[in-house]
């Protein structure tokens, strides 16, 4: 009874690190399609959200920060001569990201450029954010 509780905590725990490693791989794989640095990103991740890292090393929040950063440096590319706080202050409502290891997603919202931005801007900015790339599946 003993040993089989015994492997069983051995097992959970394997499980754990191996989850933890794919999740850090594809934290990694994120910044290498994307040409980020994940040193660089972990620190922006650490210094935009402090609290969240005191608790944990967030994989969920890195590959937040890993697409936030690709997307935002993306949009300043394009909007570089309006005000920056402006251009930044509507970053959330031109795409949405979802951080979960098991499944992450980017998705540009379309209809919401098109609402703020003139035709042809919305047009550019809707082509851009079409360079921030997921992770590559198996």
């Amino acid at each position: 009874m003993r040993s089989e509780s015994i492997r069983c905590i051995i097992k959970l725990k394997t499980d754990m690190e191996d989850k933890g490693r794919a999740e850090g791989a594809i934290f990694k794989q994120i910044c290498t399609v994307n040409e980020l640095d994940p040193q660089k990103i972990r620190e922006e991740a650490q210094e935009r959200f402090p609290e969240k890292f005191r608790q944990q090393n967030n994989e969920e929040l890195l590959i937040w920060t890993a697409f936030d950063h690709k997307a935002r440096t993306l949009v300043q590319s394009i909007t570089a001569t309006e005000n920056q706080d402006h251009s930044l202050d509507h970053a959330a409502e031109l795409y949405s990201i979802d951080g979960d290891p098991a499944a992450p997603a980017f998705v540009i919202n379309d209809k919401a450029i098109q609402d703020i931005y003139d035709k042809d801007k919305a047009a550019k900015l809707i082509e851009v954010l079409g360079q921030v790339k997921l992770p590559i599946r198996a």
